[in-house]
């Protein structure tokens, strides 16, 4: 039988949460996952999209169990700069967080009480010198000081290697198909930013895509140029005229300085709306068929499209929608369906149909 990508060995996640009755199974099922990826002090940097891949299930479902277990005290979220502006509650779109799963809570503490603990500083149940710790039928667990236990076999999946090492030694095996994407790349800065790719800098931008290409895909290093480039742009067209050119950071110093990571909540989140676009789009061909998509497609456009999610067609032209404003984009078209059909299309709003 052949192994999964990644064989996670365990994922730290507070016992108390198991049997929360505020906690449901899918809950349990993200704080596991967060679980897998915590550092030393609990905190780690997940994508809603990606673990709503992980999990086969929406991103929606996944930002409502993260609500439901800050909600009961079992994680923290803290949001990170969108771009060069620190996030702001309440006056941005969108923004991504890190996380931290919360092992302890201020109700529970498991601090042994002073009954457990003898004048000696240990706990009753621990001897001091190491030897054995009996039991209810007089026998004894022997304790080795100074070992260490360690699995008898090497396989690196199952090591006492931090899980992070493993995992990360196995994203960039897997990703090494991402670095011969450097001209797709290289392309996206000459065609977004001003003054386009330097010539000079290739060797050294190289450098530093290879390793970040491995390690996070080539498509978000790509992304986050794109946006830097855009609002660049914005900063270019918005200069007074005669205040001199700006000095633009070249791009193999914008990737090893890390500012391409200041993007990465815009990029995610446009990843988010073009996947949900894909599957309303998804919704409407299968409700409409592939004849009448391509024509409202040609002429709505993907947004508009999009916007028809829900309308169903019947034989000889009958159109039945559930919003007033998916019939006024059909009505703008209906000459067009007439002549592609044969016949003018009628409309029918689905709870009217219903009440009749």
């Amino acid at each position: 039988m052949s192994r999964p990508a990644f064989d996670y060995r365990y994922s730290i996640i507070p016992g108390g949460a198991v049997t929360d009755p505020n906690v449901s199974m899918r809950d349990l099922q993200v704080l596991a996952l967060l679980g897998r990826h915590t550092d030393k002090k609990g905190w780690c940097w997940r994508s809603q999209v990606e673990m709503a891949a992980e999990l086969r299930c929406g991103r929606a479902t996944i930002s409502r169990s993260i609500k439901r277990l800050v909600d009961a005290g079992w994680l923290e979220q803290e949001a990170l700069p969108r771009g060069r502006t620190v996030h702001v509650k309440g006056q941005q779109p969108f923004s991504a967080f890190k996380y931290r799963v919360k092992i302890d809570r201020e109700d529970e503490c498991d601090a042994p009480s002073a009954g457990d603990v003898p004048n000696n500083g240990h706990p009753r149940d621990v001897p001091e010198n190491g030897q054995e710790v009996p039991i209810a039928d007089g026998h004894g667990v022997p304790i080795q000081t100074g070992t260490h236990r360690r699995t008898p076999f090497k396989d690196p999946l199952n090591s006492l290697a931090p899980a992070d090492a493993v995992e990360n030694a196995m994203v960039a095996s897997l990703r090494e198909g991402e670095v011969a994407r450097w001209p797709e790349f290289r392309s996206v800065v000459d065609k977004s930013w001003p003054g386009g790719f330097p010539p000079k800098d290739e060797v050294a931008c190289r450098k530093q895509f290879d390793p970040l290409a491995r390690e996070r895909g080539a498509d978000l290093l790509m992304a986050c140029a794109q946006l830097h480039g855009d609002e660049e742009r914005r900063i270019a067209e918005a200069r007074t005229r005669g205040a001199g050119k700006a000095m633009l950071k070249r791009p193999s110093n914008w990737l090893r300085e890390g500012e391409w990571q200041g993007y990465i909540p815009q990029a995610e989140a446009l990843a988010a709306q073009l996947a949900e676009m894909a599957t309303a789009l998804g919704r409407v061909r299968r409700s409409l068929g592939d004849g009448i998509f391509r024509l409202f497609r040609e002429r709505m456009g993907d947004a508009g499209l999009a916007a028809l999610a829900g309308v169903t067609i019947e034989p000889k032209a009958h159109f039945l929608y559930t919003r007033p404003v998916q019939r006024t984009l059909m009505e703008r078209h209906s000459g067009a369906i007439e002549r592609h059909l044969g016949e003018p299309p009628t409309f029918t709003l689905v709870a009217e149909r219903k009440a009749s």
